[in-house]
């Protein structure tokens, strides 16, 4: 990778922090669904 970094090695270490989880959560979220599905129109599919 350009940065050097490698996912399995460089991984997130704050997975399990409660910030996460709410993150996690918004991005999940159906208004987030029909924001990607009405404006980037097929180019990319929510697989949430």
């Amino acid at each position: 990778m350009q940065a050097g970094l490698l996912p399995s090695r460089d991984a997130i270490e704050d997975k399990d922090k409660p910030w996460v989880a709410a993150l996690v959560k918004a991005f999940q979220s159906p208004e987030v669904r029909s924001f990607v599905e009405t404006s980037l129109k097929g180019s990319l599919i929510p697989a949430f």
